[in-house]
């Protein structure tokens, strides 16, 4: 037996962990009208920057489509605070096509006038697509079996990602 055991001693190991940058309460998400919202619930944040919403027509791939900031005073608070993002499904498509056709159009081009005509036709060519896609319904964002999938990305001052619980969207 040693020395400390012997004495009524015994040895402590202490786990000391750094505190979680934020505790969500609820996550729920509805569609309504092509509109998605989400409404979300903080226990308590520590050295947040700002939330990321995102989709996922699988639960497994996820697409950034929106940001929220932080309510917390210098990204901490000890007190519950409620967050609510509201996107259109129909933009999420839409501009997305669009800005992919402008970046392509703009893409290695120089300012000479036929470059210029072509880099134009190609945004006009982007953005039409854009219109496009919001005359189509949101089947582009949600997935075959119509489910639709919401997850928080809670992103601390130094860029690190936390994660909500993935939640699936209610019809209504």
């Amino acid at each position: 037996m040693s020395d400390n055991l012997a004495n009524g001693v015994s040895n402590v190991c202490l786990l000391v962990t750094a505190p979680l940058p934020v505790n969500f309460s609820v996550v729920e998400a509805t569609i309504l009208n092509h509109s998605l919202s989400v409404n979300w619930a903080t226990f308590s944040e520590t050295d947040n920057s700002h939330f990321e919403i995102e989709i996922s027509a699988d639960g497994k791939q996820f697409t950034k489509i929106g940001e929220v900031k932080t309510r917390a005073v210098n990204g901490n608070s000890d007190e519950p605070l409620t967050y609510t993002f509201t996107g259109d499904l129909h933009s999420v498509a839409a501009w997305s096509g669009a800005i992919a056709f402008m970046l392509l159009g703009g893409a290695g081009l120089g300012f000479n006038r036929r470059k210029k005509y072509v880099f134009t036709l190609l945004t006009v060519a982007g953005i039409a697509a854009g219109i496009v896609a919001c005359s189509k319904n949101d089947k582009e964002v949600i997935g075959n079996d119509g489910k639709l999938f919401v997850r928080i990305a809670q992103v601390d001052k130094d860029g690190t990602k936390k994660y909500s619980k993935v939640v699936l969207v209610n019809r209504k």
